[in-house]
């Protein structure tokens, strides 16, 4: 997907969007279950647009977990209360979740009822579904006029991968793509109210306008 842009510049293309509210977590911190976090820049360095992503996602957003472990989508919550910031644990890249941690400043928002997926969305269904969904997400990225924050590689489907990062921007297409995220975020979004000009959240996967456009 394009990449061309200054790479401080966060695209929020979806605040355009009614019912556009899915990230995915692809990170292995310890606690995140509990709060969707990224580390963040300090003194005189300027945070990438990928650890400033996360501070656009909003209270009452659906969260994905990406599992490195299992290679697969794992686990959905919902975010809670506002961003703030704090001094997270994180292992060091390349290092396994057990290894040594350090502490970094990080951005970090509360999640709540966090659950399991009734069956894990692998890696290799992913590669399967996003090659046929390619057509649908150039017409979204064109549409929104720069890069989506996509999470995962485009291309060989058997070089799908994660793109390295913390949090993403999963686009609603995207969810309606896969039946378990469809049910598991129709499922924690009857839980949450209504935001001014969308449909209820319970219906928001519905009436997304590229669902039926493409």
């Amino acid at each position: 997907m394009n990449t061309s842009r200054d790479a401080t510049i966060v695209n929020a293309w979806w605040e355009r969007v009614p019912g556009e509210r899915y990230w995915l977590d692809v990170t292995d911190r310890r606690g995140w279950e509990e709060r969707l976090a990224s580390p963040r820049a300090t003194g005189r360095r300027h945070d990438s647009c990928a650890l400033r992503l996360i501070t656009h996602v909003k209270e009452g957003d659906v969260v994905f977990h990406y599992d490195a472990s299992q290679q697969a989508i794992s686990a959905c919550a919902v975010s809670q209360g506002r961003m703030d910031k704090r001094h997270l644990s994180w292992a060091p890249t390349g290092s396994t979740e057990y290894g040594d941690h350090w502490v970094r400043p990080s951005w970090s928002i509360g999640l709540r009822h966090c659950t399991p997926l009734d069956e894990p969305v692998s890696l290799y269904e992913i590669a399967r579904v996003q090659w046929d969904l390619f057509p649908r997400l150039r017409a979204l990225e064109d549409e929104a006029g720069f890069e989506l924050h996509y999470p995962f590689e485009m291309g060989d489907r058997r070089k799908t991968r994660p793109i390295s990062g913390y949090v993403f921007k999963l686009p609603a297409v995207f969810v309606q793509s896969f039946p378990e995220l469809s049910r598991a975020a129709s499922s924690v979004a009857r839980m949450l109210p209504s935001r001014p000009g969308e449909a209820p959240a319970h219906d928001a996967l519905a009436v997304h306008p590229l669902a039926h456009s493409r």
